[in-house]
């Protein structure tokens, strides 16, 4: 599944609002006439997709996406917040990359993503299936 995939198939699960004429010119990949920049463009406007989180302009819409950019845009379309009930992942090391995207971990803090003690977070790069 890409990315641009998964963003229309989050925006219509969660119905966030889409403008169907509307697109987002901070990403230069993303063409005004792409099915997919209304839904694209949805998603920045509520803030699940960042722009600057991307270190340019580019979005890659056709990429294949990753269970850690799954697991975030999720989290940000659901509104998922820290709990103070987070669970411990015995690889640190391995989600450090982007565990600030979870929002300090909103994921394993709501108890939605994770594993009890010792649990080991899914790598963060392997595409998503």
């Amino acid at each position: 599944m890409t990315r641009e995939q998964f963003v229309k198939l989050l925006a219509e699960t969660v119905g966030l609002p889409v403008d169907g004429g509307k697109a987002y010119a901070a990403f230069t990949d993303v063409r005004p006439s792409s099915w997919s920049a209304p839904y694209i463009a949805a998603a920045v406007d509520a803030g699940v997709i960042v722009p600057a989180e991307f270190g340019g302009s580019a979005f890659l819409p056709g990429q294949v996406l990753t269970r850690a950019e799954m697991a975030v845009w999720t989290a940000r379309a659901l509104g998922l917040q820290p709990n103070g009930q987070a669970r411990a992942f015995a690889d640190p090391a391995a989600i450090r990359a982007d565990r600030g995207r979870l929002g300090g971990g909103a994921g394993a803090a709501s108890g939605r993503a994770g594993g009890g003690r010792g649990a080991v977070f899914p790598r963060p790069r392997p595409p998503a299936s």
